[in-house]
């Protein structure tokens, strides 16, 4: 139609650009900068010190991506070790160096976490309505 465009955009990585910008991380705002790939930089954090790190590096690359996405989304060192079928104590590993890697991120997601805590109310389930209780 006339006046009107179609207008297309690509959220990739969105998550990874939320806690870059909310958490001022230098190294995920570098990254990110440099046009780089976040789970490049990510594996490399996590698993360069590997004998076959070059030889297995697209395994590695897909462990750090999955773990990227599941620990900013919250999951614990258990249910990291589900999402990327490893032992718990391999699954710690990762959680503790990711966390390591991207301290500034931690820093604002246990800030966001206590800030939330402080002020129970300001989140509510919609169960709580009283226009959305259920009457039996």
């Amino acid at each position: 139609r006339p006046g009107y465009a179609w207008v297309l955009a690509d959220f990739q990585q969105i998550e990874v650009v939320l806690a870059a910008y909310l958490s001022g991380d230098a190294l995920l705002i570098k990254t990110l900068e440099e046009g780089a790939s976040i789970h490049d930089v990510t594996a490399k954090a996590l698993f360069s010190d590997r004998s076959d790190f070059a030889e297995h590096y697209k395994k590695y690359r897909k462990l750090s991506k999955i773990a990227t996405f599941a620990l900013l989304y919250g999951v614990g060192i258990k249910q990291l070790a589900e999402h990327i079928s490893v032992p718990v104590t391999e699954s710690s590993m990762i959680y503790n160096r990711f966390w390591d890697t991207y301290d500034a991120t931690l820093t604002a997601c246990r800030n966001a976490w206590n800030n939330l805590m402080a002020d129970p109310d300001r989140i509510r389930s919609i169960t709580t309505r009283t226009w959305a209780q259920i009457k039996i």
